[in-house]
């Protein structure tokens, strides 16, 4: 496993069903943060936005891109307000919450693309009118 910042297909590592376990834990967690909390309500279509987001991260893991993957999964207030501590807090909640899950192996390596993703959409000037699209 030494080589999964290098495999395209980290979500095959993980799989889908522990995917989804940490996209449930994650937002568990955000939504008891005191900074994040604002940016992760509990939607009333939670079941739906979870699949959504769970799809989203097989993704940007790696795995099979079936349809076209422009969620716009970042809260647009988050993107418009992000800052480098806002984004410090929400890599710590979403390491912590990974960990259990993972490991510490597969959460340091979906926490490799986690920052990369963040600082892509959250830390640039132009975060509010980029398109989250994923290649693929």
């Amino acid at each position: 496993m030494s080589n999964l910042r290098q495999n395209k297909n980290l979500a095959y590592e993980i799989g889908l069903c522990r995917i989804a376990m940490v996209v449930d834990r994650v937002h568990r967690e955000m939504t008891k943060h005191e900074r994040l909390a604002k940016f992760f309500p509990a939607p009333a279509d939670w079941g739906d936005r979870r699949a959504r987001l769970t799809y989203f991260w097989w993704v940007v893991l790696g795995g099979n891109k079936l349809r076209a993957v422009d969620l716009q999964m970042i809260p647009l207030d988050l993107r418009a307000g992000a800052s480098e501590e806002l984004l410090k807090d929400w890599l710590t909640v979403f390491r912590s919450a990974t960990r259990p899950i993972l490991g510490e192996e597969l959460t340091r390596a979906w926490m490799q693309k986690a920052e990369q993703l963040a600082r892509t959409y959250l830390l640039t000037e132009e975060a509010e009118a980029t398109p989250l699209a994923i290649a693929g």
